[in-house]
């Protein structure tokens, strides 16, 4: 399940913080209410074809901070989620995870923006029972941002948030995952997308795909090469009533597709995830 980060605001739905605002802390609470047809955890070692259908609750706390340094941007990110599945309890996770992202940038322009990362994380049968892994990633990638308005002239992706325009961003990224345990070492390549179309002031429509490659070194003694597709679709409401109790509140209805093809039989599952969710912001 993917968590959405509100389109309204001045962030990236990957975490980046933009150059809009340099308010020094950004938190995000996000309660989503899906149901899925395949109770598939996104912890890292899950090889399980689905339980079946069930209820796919997984309240996330995310805090953003983001600073310019003359030609370059720094974002950090700090997540925990808590994954569950009532029905198929055994797929239930937590996860904790922090990511440090160094991009060339200004800050303000999208056309071609280079990046590196590290990522470290780690997944825990609930209630941070047990340890399942730990990760760590390290990646680099380049992103592209722009807007159009509702005659097809191009704008700043940034600028694009009136009736009728669309803003879109596109990003390449390539890494290696370092794992405890070894047998989760793995390479991947990925790309990913988002086209926003403003329909109202408070109201928006989003499509977001990816694709992921995935190269594991040995899994469990065996070979093992996954192609991971996704497809999801937001539609997202700001109204005055809400934005006046939280200004960066959102209300959303998410709907996802996920397919993963493997090499290893026990991997490959297809699932639709979708429901409402509520997002609270606050700015520090």
């Amino acid at each position: 399940m993917a968590v959405v980060l509100p389109a309204a605001r001045a962030a990236t739905t990957d975490g980046t913080a933009s150059a809009v605002s340099e308010t020094p802390v950004r938190v995000t609470l996000t309660l989503p209410f899906f149901g899925t047809s395949n109770a598939v955890s996104d912890s890292a070692n899950v090889t399980n074809m689905g339980a079946g259908p069930d209820a796919d609750l997984a309240p996330d706390l995310q805090v953003d901070w983001a600073r310019q340094f003359g030609p370059v941007r720094l974002t950090t990110i700090l997540d925990t989620t808590a994954e569950r599945f009532p029905r198929h309890p055994s797929e239930s996770s937590d996860s904790i995870f922090g990511s440090i992202r160094l991009a060339l940038t200004d800050g303000v322009s999208e056309r071609f923006v280079p990046f590196v990362l590290y990522r470290a994380g780690m997944d825990f049968t609930p209630l941070l029972a047990t340890r399942q892994d730990t990760l760590q990633y390290l990646a680099a990638g380049v992103r592209t941002g722009f807007g159009l308005t509702a005659a097809g002239a191009m704008i700043g992706r940034r600028d694009a948030d009136k009736p009728g325009q669309t803003a879109i961003w596109l990003e390449a990224q390539a890494g290696r995952r370092f794992a405890n345990p070894a047998d989760l070492d793995l390479v991947y390549a990925q790309i990913k997308g988002e086209v926003q179309y403003t329909v109202s002031p408070t109201v928006q429509l989003t499509l977001a795909p990816t694709v992921r490659g995935r190269h594991y070194d040995l899994y469990y003694g065996s070979p093992r090469q996954d192609l991971f597709l996704e497809l999801e679709g937001t539609v997202a409401w700001t109204p005055s009533w809400l934005t006046k109790v939280n200004p960066d509140a959102e209300l959303d209805f998410v709907v996802t597709f996920d397919r993963n093809l493997s090499t290893y039989s026990s991997a490959r599952y297809v699932s639709w995830t979708g429901g409402p969710q509520i997002m609270l912001g606050w700015r520090f």
